[in-house]
């Protein structure tokens, strides 16, 4: 009797840290809503007196997930593969609709995959690369997606597989940085020409490193942050690459080291939200101004959260998915700020 006892205390237990932890609910606290944002249809009504650096709650994704990739098409921002709140490797790709407020399925992914490197041109979708299991193994796969048949076309492979890469897009090509393959951080810089079909090699980085940010700003290509190969070796750069002398350049720090986070490029700046510290997981939010060179921080995240994404429509910011503890962790929040 007392073994079953302590059988239903261990299992109770790791039920708790599995809703807790893993899903972000805590069931001993379930009537209290942690969510106190206003409603996205309310925000979205552009009122002349609303402050600045407001966040609102706008439709949850379908499916608890974390380290994916997404981008957007127009105002319908699509969300490819991650890992779910059992450890699965998804090939799940929803579709949010910004001015519906409202999520629908599209054509799944042609494999199974975590962070890949996303982005959007040309009105397709391009993935690259992941990792097609939690082992991180990477893959070199590249596909496109066109919204207009909703299907997925195998393009040329990267040179080398490789996960968690930064990517973004600049002159109509889509330039890859760094990653995790082959066993550890790569310093690759890859550009992909989609007329072409064709990869080629840039300058490579200073160092590996993975789980970084990528922007274009005044027509400049910024990588910023990220890890090498160790949950502790996060990286505080602030790298811009200097074409004309095809080099890279430090510029001023990002204020809070990080790595997994999520950035974008708005209205001539570099916004990062949360991803992790070392061993915890940050609800700050920095801009980076390069015409003044410096840092400012906004207000902050409702949810701290790493492995999430963050996508420009409809002039907003949403940052979605990623987990609220370090390591192995998911949710499906949809939380959109107005900088």
């Amino acid at each position: 009797m007392k073994k079953f006892i302590l059988f239903l205390l261990i299992l109770a237990g790791v039920v708790y840290f599995y809703y807790w932890y893993v899903r972000g609910i805590n069931l001993l606290l379930a009537e209290e809503d942690p969510m106190t944002l206003p409603p996205y249809n309310t925000f979205a009504v552009r009122l002349p007196n609303r402050p600045a650096n407001t966040w609102a709650q706008a439709a949850t994704m379908p499916t608890e997930r974390s380290d994916m990739g997404a981008a957007a098409i127009g105002q319908t921002i699509y969300v490819i593969g991650g890992y779910d709140a059992l450890g699965r490797t998804l090939d799940t790709v929803e579709a949010y609709d910004v001015v519906s407020d409202k999520w629908t399925v599209a054509a799944p992914f042609p494999r199974k995959v975590s962070k890949p490197a996303v982005v959007s041109l040309d009105g397709k979708i391009f993935a690259i690369g992941g990792f097609t299991s939690v082992l991180q193994k990477a893959t070199d796969a590249v596909f496109s997606f066109d919204p207009q048949t909703n299907s997925w076309t195998k393009l040329k492979s990267l040179p080398k597989p490789v996960g968690a890469a930064a990517a973004t897009v600049k002159d109509g090509k889509i330039h890859v940085f760094g990653g995790f393959g082959d066993s550890q951080s790569s310093d690759r810089y890859l550009v992909y020409d989609p007329k072409k079909n064709e990869w080629t090699a840039g300058e490579a980085l200073v160092s590996g490193r993975e789980m970084a940010s990528a922007a274009v700003v005044q027509d400049s290509l910024w990588l910023i942050g990220g890890r090498q190969g160790s949950l502790l070796s996060v990286l505080s750069e602030n790298l811009r690459f200097l074409e004309s002398e095809n080099s890279w350049e430090a510029m001023e720090r990002l204020p809070t080291a990080r790595a997994n986070g999520a950035a974008v490029a708005f209205k001539d700046q570099i916004i990062v939200f949360g991803g992790g510290a070392s061993t915890s997981v940050e609800d700050v939010v920095s801009a980076y101004d390069p015409a003044n060179r410096v840092w400012r921080s906004l207000t902050k995240m409702p949810t701290p959260r790493q492995g999430c994404v963050a996508v420009v429509a409809d002039d907003r910011i949403f940052v979605i998915g990623g987990g609220r503890q370090p390591g192995f962790s998911v949710s499906n929040l949809n939380e959109v700020v107005d900088p």
